[in-house]
């Protein structure tokens, strides 16, 4: 069971990963200080918030089950937004 949860955390690491750098590949050109300040603030937010989000989950329902659902529809959620993307479209300058 280890084995497999572990292939599967590095197989999202690797998707965050190439995720990432497309963005920064369709933004190059454009601002991409704006872009990495964006995304840093994301992260940090995130940082702060889901330790505080399971926290509370766990100690409501005394149990880790519903506080790994939440990570599973994070990662759905993010799933879904990062395919709604319009990677053709330009930003404005």
């Amino acid at each position: 069971m280890t084995m497999i949860t572990r292939r599967l955390g590095c197989a999202a690491l690797a998707g965050l990963a190439l995720l990432a750098a497309q963005a920064g590949a369709r933004a190059a050109d454009v601002k991409i200080g704006f872009l990495g300040g964006f995304m840093n603030l994301g992260g940090n937010i995130g940082g702060i918030a889901v330790p505080i989000i399971v926290g509370a989950i766990v100690q409501l329902t005394h149990s880790y089950f519903l506080a790994l659902m939440f990570f599973a529809a994070a990662g759905i959620g993010l799933l879904v937004c990062s395919s709604a993307i319009d990677y053709e479209k330009k930003i404005p300058v």
